[in-house]
């Protein structure tokens, strides 16, 4: 019984969701009637672009007169 009904939700999630981005999409296919809407359109469109990965390795210098100074003492 759990099973049959956890399907039917789902497919019923499934369905809201095509129908919400075919709504979505014909909204976005008109062209925009001012500024405001042009940008609230480009957002739109940027937020639902893929992140783009960050390098996060440091690139560290190291301080050559530091060193030597630091070596002599």
């Amino acid at each position: 019984m759990d099973m049959a009904l956890e399907e039917d939700e789902a497919k019923v999630e499934e369905k809201k969701l095509a129908l919400y981005m075919d709504h979505v999409s014909r909204i976005n296919a008109r062209q925009p009637q001012d500024r405001k809407e042009a940008n609230a359109q480009r957002d739109f469109v940027k937020s639902l672009e893929p992140k783009k990965k960050q390098d996060t390795a440091k690139v560290y210098e190291w301080d050559e007169e530091r060193l030597k100074r630091m070596a002599l003492d």
